[in-house]
């Protein structure tokens, strides 16, 4: 028989045993959250223990695979427990108070919480003391939208969880602690946490603002930083982040009803145009922005964009005497500049690269822009819907998130025997499995930090394997993986 917990903003939480007392005591409380448990130990755990008895309550969820989320206000020894871990970078205790208690990261009016006297909030202080990957980790968490869920439509006044993502993503990018006014870039810039600067500016809802003395994140470089980190080659290398603020998107439509595109390269807080561009023009579908590369200065992001748009040419070569039969014409390949006679020319890496294109609509612009920006050493994200977030696989805190999922699947598949535990979605069939797989490629990582995403790497190396034994220079070849053109991952 299942009991239910009634947890209220304020206050200590109610308990019942019957349904629909349960629900007429939620419908009295503008603030509650009704929490269902499988059993009475599991409701008294929770009751002893508010703050960390979430997972309890797991399975009488509708979606097993993700975490219950709610909000209860966290008691000031918690949210000391918390300052310490953000300030230390402890990755590890910082992701699972959060997910614990994610009030710590959002507050009872859904604006981000802030802490100690200066009103700083946990970004505020990751972007202090240096913590990059726990800056990184609260913001892919704000930006998935699992924050947002916990306080959505709860009142007139807080808009649906879309909304109120972009809302509370702003709010940790821009919001100024209460001392100087500063950013989160103010504090990463004045104290020359280079890093944590490339992680702020890589957002492009990321603002240059002025703090209370009317100082820009430039002005401050390295200003308050330490020795080992005020040094003219760290001082260039931030001012460089802070100037080149173009960035280049990759435009989809839902279900990918009309071709993708590659936008203009804009600039922060201006985001490209989403309207109705495409070719049906008649009918307006939702577009939005699945990856993008950047910062970069804008001649930088306009020549990205023209590499990325389009394929390396496969021209006729110069030798190639009048009145010659074309039989006989030589063919040159712009990227790699092979030379190819007219029965061969299908192999030039210009051609292929045309033919993935038109083969892999859902998958080929991605991993074309993505080894672009790896050759070019840019900055590059990309939506991955079972991360729910924009993410680039081969970074360190996307493989922590990865890994976290897998740890999820491993969960569930012990409640559902047809729940493949080392496959995304549960299925060794689903598509993100081969895209994924293609972003890892010629990626290392430690595998023992790692250990389910490298086992989920292995077992999908062996299912493809023959796609993978590909050489991809054939440009009727119809494999994903194999590398074409300039497609190395």
């Amino acid at each position: 028989m299942p009991f239910y917990a009634l947890v209220h903003a304020e206050g200590e939480p109610s308990s019942f045993d019957q349904k629909e007392e349960a629900l007429a005591a939620l419908r009295e409380s503008q603030e509650g959250q009704l929490l269902p448990f499988q059993d009475k130990p599991s409701l008294d755990n929770f009751l002893a223990n508010p703050t960390d008895g979430y997972e309890a309550c797991r399975g009488l969820t509708g979606n097993a695979t993700q975490p219950v989320i709610t909000h209860v206000t966290p008691s000031p020894a918690l949210q000391q427990r918390f300052i310490k871990a953000v300030g230390m970078g402890d990755l590890g205790q910082v992701s699972s108070l959060v997910r614990q208690v994610p009030g710590l990261l959002i507050d009872s009016t859904a604006h981000p919480r802030r802490f100690a006297a200066e009103r700083l909030n946990a970004l505020h202080i990751a972007a202090r003391y240096g913590a990059n990957q726990v800056g990184e980790f609260i913001l892919a968490m704000v930006a998935s939208g699992a924050i947002a869920k916990v306080y959505a439509g709860r009142r007139s006044t807080i808009p649906d969880a879309a909304v109120l993502t972009v809302q509370l993503l702003d709010d940790y990018l821009n919001g100024a602690e209460m001392d100087a006014a500063e950013t989160p870039l103010h504090l990463a810039a004045k104290y020359g946490w280079k890093p944590m600067v490339r992680i702020l500016v890589a957002y492009p809802q990321c603002e240059m603002k002025r703090n209370s003395s009317g100082q820009f994140p430039q002005d401050l470089v390295c200003e308050s930083a330490t020795p080992e980190r005020n040094t003219h080659e760290c001082r260039r290398a931030i001012d460089k982040l802070l100037r080149d603020s173009y960035f280049v998107p990759l435009i989809r439509t839902e279900s990918n009803v009309e071709l993708p595109y590659i936008g203009e390269p804009f600039a922060r807080r201006h985001l490209p145009d989403l309207g109705n561009v495409g070719t049906i023009r008649k009918l307006r579908f939702l577009r939005i922005i699945t990856a993008f590369a950047g910062p970069m200065s804008l001649s930088e992001a306009q020549a990205f964009r023209r590499e990325w748009k389009t394929p390396p040419r496969v021209v006729v070569h110069a030798d190639a005497r009048p009145g010659a039969p074309t039989s006989s014409y030589q063919y040159r390949c712009e990227l790699t500049g092979r030379l190819y006679d007219r029965a061969h020319r299908h192999q030039a890496a210009g051609i292929g690269e045309r033919a993935f294109r038109r083969a892999h609509i859902d998958c080929a612009m991605e991993r074309i822009g993505r080894s672009l920006a790896r050759t070019k050493g840019v900055e590059w994200k990309e939506y991955w819907a079972f991360l729910g977030a924009y993410q680039n696989l081969s970074d360190t805190q996307a493989l922590a998130i990865f890994e976290r999922y897998l740890e999820r699947q491993v969960e569930v598949a012990r409640a559902r025997p047809d729940h493949d535990p080392v496959a995304i979605g549960g299925k060794q069939t689903h598509p993100q499995n081969l895209w994924a797989l293609c972003a890892l490629r010629n990626v290392s990582y430690d595998a023992s930090t790692y250990p389910l995403v490298s086992r989920w790497q292995r077992k999908m190396h062996t299912l493809y394997a023959a796609l993978l034994n590909k050489d991809g220079a054939d440009a009727k070849s119809p494999s994903p993986i194999a590398n074409v053109g300039r497609i190395s991952s």
